[in-house]
Order: structure tokens, then C-alpha cells, then sequence
């Protein structure tokens, strides 16, 4: 028998956002355990809150008598720890940066109403078993999620403001946020129509990629990419990597059965070629596929295929160079859209702002963004940002079909 323990510890400072102005704090420190026993191609599972003591394993491998089938070899004989941690500061500096920033954008934009979360969040994920695996992940971030609404607005809110990295630049991120408030104050008349330049974020557009890159959609023959796996379908240009490297933030090494990637990346599509689809130990093995350490799960659970965390390859360029001088839609605040079954997308977006040379210049009305997936990859892809223009991401450049309602 073989005892695994996999744990997740988080540790988050929060402050609340009212009127533009921090009304409360909270503290948490959260440690989840899970205790894994692993005999005869089964395994048991039991959790709890905090440190595992040793009921928690004799709970473990009692649920084993529950023959959940497991055939599938722990890691073993492994060590890394990998650290991604900045020195950002104490708490109480996170809190006088966030009040300063409040300020300063109460005073700038006096016009404007934040709510919500200021928040920094340290995060380590660890598992260790009799097999001499150790392997444990640790990072921490500042995470601004603020709800904006105009004073005279009827909305609820106007637009979403969220950016996240591990020690930010609170004069970049005032700046950042301001260019969006100052376009939002500048409502564009113009009518638009026909197919334009749209920045968006791949999370926004990912959701055709997720369900069929799926590696159980891929081996049962339900996903419009079954056909296509070693053809070139898509721009030269676009490469979709399952990404357990340093640049996503509180993405650990490792999926929760301890699977790891060859320098910590893999293509799933390879300059516009699907390679093949996500799959952890069960998919991989049910199907005959490469196992691309997606496997999710509670700590309490077992583990399962999950989505892994996805980047697109970044380009060379900077957006103002991808928009090479064409004017630009951003979408900044998107929902309720979806692909139909062949790939069509859709989706309104409810908040919207004209790029020129490469800057906001004004807020556009409510409009509605459509595409086919293997034309806004292909011949409609320009390309995804080098930089990080707006709220700390990088963002793709697809030619869409824009109309305003």
C-alpha cells in the first residue's frame, strides 16, 4: 500500500471595496489535506481542514473497501520545489498602496464608483508519498477586481475593471485603469459595422477550444477536431501550449495526480496543427493518448480530466504593431456569448472601446462580435500581443464581424 498526500494552503488578505474606499478587511488561511492510499489497482481517499492526523489516513484506507478502481502507478522517486514568489511587500504596504490608489482615483475620477475586492493571495500546492516523490509549488499575487459604475449611469454597473500579477506597479496599474475611465468619459458616435480588428482575451473565446480539445470528446469521436488531429487547421501563427510554466499565476508544476510537462509546456495546436488534446493518466490510457498533465480535482477527490491551464504563444510584436495603424475594437467586458456545435461564435458585448494607434481614444456602444473558429484562427488571426496593453494581459487580434445593436 502507498500513502500520497496532497494538500493546498492559501492565504489571502481582502479588502472591500465601497465607494471607491476600503470598508473592511478580512484575513483567511485555509490548509486543505487530502490523504491517498493507493493497494491492488484501487484507491481511497479521505480530507479535511488543516493537517492530516492519523485518522485521516485510517479514514483513507478504509474508503478503499469502496474498490474505486485506480490502476494507475503513483509518481515516484521525484523532488522540486519551485518558488515564483516576489518580494511585493507586507500587508499592511498592500493596504497603503490600495488606499492610496483609491484615493488618488477619487480624486481623479470623482465621476466614477469602485466596489468590490482588492486582494493579495499566497498560494502553495504540495504533494509528497512513500515513493519518494516531494513536490511543492508556492506563489502569491495582488489581484485588483473592481466593479466601475458612472454616477449617472441607471446600469448596476458600467464595466469590470480586473488585473492580476505578483508584484505590480500600483502607478502602472492607476495608469491603466485611468486610459479606460478617460475613454469611457468619450463616447464614440460613429456607426460601426462590417468586419474589424477586435482585441480580445482568449479566455473570453476559448470555450470551442476547451470542449474540443478535450482528450474523452477527442477519443469518443464527439468533437468537431476528431477528424483533425494532425492537420494543419489554423494560422501558421497560432500556437495553444497547455502552460504549467512560470507565467501563469498560481498554475502549480503539476496536476494533481504529481504529472509534470518537459519544461513545463506542451502544444496541443503547433502553428495552426492540432497535435492532440488534453488527457491525464485515465484519458491518456483509455484511449492511447500522450498524457498532458490535466488532471483536476478537490483535495478529497479523485483525481479526474480537467481543464489545464491553456496560453496561446505570444508573437514578437507589441499590439500597436499586430494593429500596424488599423483602428480597433476592444472588448473589454463580454458575456452570454457561445460556439454552436460547427464552430460559429457569437456574443454581445457590453462594454467596448475604440483603439487607435494602439491607445483607447473612446467608450463605443453596445455591439455583438461573431466568427467562425476556423476563420478567426486562420486567415482572420493577426496574432497575439507580445505586451500586455490593458489589465496585465496579452491579448488576441481577430478580424470579426462587429455590428452595434
Amino acid at each position: 500500500m502507498v500513502r500520497e498526500q496532497f494538500q493546498v494552503k492559501i492565504n489571502s488578505f481582502t479588502l472591500n471595496v465601497t465607494q471607491t474606499a476600503v470598508d473592511a478587511v478580512r484575513k483567511k488561511q485555509i490548509t486543505k489535506t487530502g490523504c491517498r492510499v493507493y493497494s491492488d489497482g484501487y484507491i481511497g481517499i479521505s480530507g479535511t481542514f488543516g493537517e492530516a492526523d492519523e485518522q485521516t489516513w485510517l479514514d483513507a484506507e478504509k474508503n478503499l473497501m469502496k474498490k474505486i478502481p485506480y490502476p494507475y502507478p503513483p509518481s515516484a522517486g521525484k523532488t522540486r520545489i519551485r518558488n515564483t514568489k516576489k518580494a511585493c511587500g507586507s500587508q499592511t504596504d498592500f493596504l497603503k498602496q490600495s488606499e492610496e490608489f483609491l484615493a488618488r482615483i477619487r480624486k481623479d475620477f470623482p465621476d466614477f464608483i469602485c466596489s468590490n475586492k482588492l486582494m493579495s493571495v499566497e498560494s502553495e500546492v504540495s504533494i509528497h508519498n512513500d515513493l519518494g516523490l516531494d513536490y511543492c509549488n508556492s506563489d502569491q499575487s495582488i489581484v485588483f477586481g473592481l466593479v466601475v459604475k458612472h454616477i449617472k449611469s441607471i446600469n448596476v454597473f458600467d464595466t469590470i475593471y480586473s488585473f492580476e500579477d505578483r508584484d505590480p506597479d500600483f502607478e502602472s496599474v492607476y495608469e491603466d485603469l485611468s486610459s479606460q475611465l478617460t475613454a469611457f468619459r468619450n463616447p464614440m458616435e460613429q456607426k460601426i459595422s462590417g468586419k474589424i480588428p477586435v482585441v480580445i482575451g482568449f479566455q473570453d473565446i476559448s470555450g470551442k477550444f476547451i470542449e474540443s480539445l478535450n482528450g474523452e470528446a477527442l477519443g469518443r469521436g464527439v468533437s468537431i477536431f476528431g477528424d483533425k488531429i494532425g492537420k494543419k487547421v489554423f494560422n501558421d501563427d497560432f500556437s495553444l501550449m497547455v502552460d504549467r510554466g512560470i507565467e501563469p499565476i498560481h498554475a502549480s508544476f503539476f496536476d494533481v495526480e504529481a504529472s509534470v510537462l518537459e519544461s513545463d509546456q506542451t502544444a496541443l495546436i503547433e502553428k495552426g496543427q492540432i497535435r492532440c488534446g488534453y488527457a491525464d493518466k485515465k484519458t491518456a490510457d483509455k484511449y492511447g493518448m500522450r498524457n498532458t498533465a490535466a488532471a483536476g480535482g478537490e483535495y478529497n477527490s479523485v483525481p479526474a480530466l480537467s481543464v489545464p491551464p491553456l496560453s496561446v504563444l505570444p508573437s514578437q510584436k507589441t499590439l500597436a504593431e499586430i494593429l500596424n495603424g488599423r483602428d480597433a475594437v476592444f472588448a473589454a467586458v463580454l458575456s452570454g456569448g457561445d460556439f454552436t456545435n460547427e464552430g460559429q461564435f457569437a456574443s454581445p458585448v457590453q462594454m467596448a472601446y475604440s483603439i487607435r494607434d494602439g491607445k483607447l481614444v473612446g467608450k463605443l456602444p453596445e455591439l455583438t462580435i461573431s466568427g467562425n473558429i476556423y476563420d478567426l484562427f486562420g486567415n482572420d488571426y493577426f496574432g497575439q500581443s507580445g505586451d500586455k496593453p490593458f489589465c496585465g494581459e496579452r491579448y488576441l487580434v481577430l478580424n470579426m464581424d462587429v455590428n452595434q445593436y
